[in-house]
């Protein structure tokens, strides 16, 4: 049961259902967040547990390089909470109500500015600030779910209120996305195939077309890379003669990009920012799934 990546002082037994618990470094896989791709993860008889404390590390020792207009208090007093609690394994409680008490803010704030991306006026857009302020967000939203846990166990499983900012915010995120992949025509209501930007990436020789199949996961009005390209092509580049046997000509013009240009970088950081959503998504999911609730109520003794 023991490995090389895995000393003994974090192999644990529970003694009444003899599970293996282990907790070790390799398992934990952070984004650019710091957002694992698990939290408690119970696959055959192991139970494992993220090394939590070095995901907590990561978190506050990054915090000068996060720069978040108009919540450096309320973004830097949860840090602050959750460094004394790092340190002093106490103060578990004020971590959560910061979270709690904070994340409608950012909510709020995060969706009156996906209202106002656009293609149009994308280069006008503070493309930096926006970035900053989501991905503190997504550090409250982690930081929120990783509190709830340690202080209420497992009735974080019937919990809804992270769970729906969660899932609110990867609409705001991808309502945002999908609004710059292809706009709205000039009364809305629409798709404005002619200003979309999935041509150049289908296109453009110096962009991969296999990024379609990563933007067609977050775009919801497609179900598959193949059926959008051929709704682009009919929408954009179709030419039929009169003569129903004739064969199709390509006509038109599809403006080449590069993977430097504002917008395809704006949209990288777009499909970033979901990724960890994602995750996000996948920790909250793992966590509703666990049948055995002394899982989650060991969670936190083996913290220390």
């Amino acid at each position: 049961m023991n490995d090389s990546n895995t000393s003994e002082e974090l192999m644990l037994r529970d003694r009444e259902t003899g599970r293996w618990i282990k907790r070790s470094d390799t398992d934990v896989a952070l984004s650019d967040n710091f957002i694992p791709r698990t939290l408690v993860q119970v696959i055959n008889n192991e139970i494992h547990y993220a090394d939590t404390k070095s995901i907590i590390s990561e978190i506050i020792s990054n915090r000068k390089k996060d720069k978040v207009e108009h919540f450096e208090n309320e973004y830097n007093n949860i840090l602050d909470y959750l460094d004394n609690y790092r340190v002093y394994e106490d103060g578990i409680e004020k971590v959560f109500g910061g979270c709690e008490s904070t994340a409608s803010n950012f909510d709020n704030e995060i969706r009156r500015l996906c209202g106002d991306i656009s293609l149009k006026d994308l280069k006008e857009f503070d493309s930096e600030s926006f970035e900053n302020i989501v991905r503190a967000y997504i550090k409250i939203l982690f930081v929120y779910l990783y509190s709830a846990l340690v202080l209420h166990k497992g009735k974080v499983k019937n919990e809804t209120v992270i769970y729906g900012k969660i899932e609110s915010l990867k609409s705001y995120i991808q309502s945002a996305l999908e609004s710059i992949l292809i706009p709205k025509d000039w009364n809305g209501k629409n798709l404005d195939f002619k200003s979309s930007l999935y041509p150049a990436f289908i296109y453009s020789p110096e962009l991969n077309i296999k990024y379609i199949d990563v933007l067609i996961k977050y775009d919801s009005r497609f179900e598959t890379s193949l059926e959008l390209i051929r709704k682009v092509n009919d929408a954009t580049l179709h030419r039929q003669s009169g003569n129903r046997d004739s064969f199709i000509e390509l006509t038109g013009k599809v403006k080449k990009m590069k993977a430097e240009d504002f917008e395809i970088l704006f949209i990288s950081m777009l499909v970033g920012l979901l990724n960890d959503i994602d995750r996000l998504r996948n920790i909250r999911a793992e966590i509703g799934d666990i049948d055995d609730d002394k899982i989650l109520e060991e969670f936190d003794s083996h913290e220390n």
